[in-house]
């Protein structure tokens, strides 16, 4: 899914996300949504419903050929990736056989996260819809499976999360710090946008090798896939550590009717994070 996501956290004793928005797409799809929630540990009270009649008693039985026959094979279910983000992305699709400019790569051979212990991310994604440009920003460290210290920048926004196991520290100051719970989540949030990006750019056929080059002082090779060339819309730019494979950095472009978005991952200290601790 391409796209931003606009969050509202409420500034009490115990902050809670209170409302989302939603702006995006996935697989051609436009997708527009907005979740709210209210009355959180609040009393509530739902009862049975009265008059509930036993639907084995109201059936009338059907002879001969009378069973209706459902496919559902021709059903699409858009992909959404949610988890605790102010903007992510993944892309997905198959290419054709051949781009332009550098030498012709094919396919491409890179690692999945299964190696990968720690890892600093910066992302950054803007979404540009007549003219008017949102931009989101999340900087930070993470131990796998459930350790982070990082920043959520939306438009200016900024919120800071530590996480420890299934404790969240969240400050509004990178200060003062409100204790509440769901923190291993957003790790794991994190982690599951990265795999489902780097399996689905796996898929493109028709990368060419720009040649080598530095992320975070990690020798790499460049990547570069031309959807216009290629049949597809889209342009990505890929960074992969000859060392071990993965992934160091994407760049993303996409253009869906009068909203263009670009989305940069960048990925460095490998296995080289140190401890995260409780502020």
């Amino acid at each position: 899914m391409t796209g931003s996501y606009d969050i509202w956290i409420s500034n009490d004793g115990t902050p809670t996300i209170r409302q989302m928005k939603i702006d995006g797409t996935s697989s051609g799809q436009k997708i527009m949504a907005t979740l709210k929630w209210s009355k959180i540990n609040e009393p509530l009270t739902i009862a049975e419903p009265s008059n509930v009649t036993d639907p084995a008693s109201a059936m009338t039985p059907m002879t001969g050929d009378a069973t209706p026959a459902m496919d559902m094979t021709s059903e699409a279910t858009p992909d959404m990736e949610m988890g605790a983000t102010a903007a992510a992305t993944s892309v997905s699709g198959t290419g054709g056989t051949s781009g332009t400019g550098g030498t012709s790569a094919g396919t491409l051979d890179v690692a999945d996260l299964s190696n990968v212990k720690s890892y600093h991310l910066a992302l950054t994604s803007e979404s540009t819809t007549s003219g008017t440009t949102t931009t989101s920003k999340v900087e930070g460290d993470f131990i796998r499976p459930d350790k982070a210290n990082m920043v959520i920048d939306s438009s200016g926004t900024k919120v800071n999360y530590v996480v420890i196991g299934e404790d969240a520290y969240i400050s509004m100051d990178g200060k003062t710090y409100t204790k509440t719970t769901g923190g291993k989540g957003i790790v794991g949030a994190y982690d599951s946008i990265l795999s489902s990006t780097f399996s689905s750019l796996k898929g493109f056929n028709g990368y060419q090798n720009k040649g080598s080059e530095a992320i975070g002082g990690e020798d790499c090779d460049h990547y570069a896939y031309d959807g216009a060339a290629n049949g597809t819309e889209g342009k990505y730019e890929v960074w992969v550590a000859k060392s071990d494979k993965t992934t160091r950095q994407v760049k993303a472009y996409s253009k869906t009717g009068a909203t263009e978005s670009n989305v940069i991952y960048t990925i460095t200290k490998v296995n080289q994070v140190g401890d995260i601790t409780a502020p």
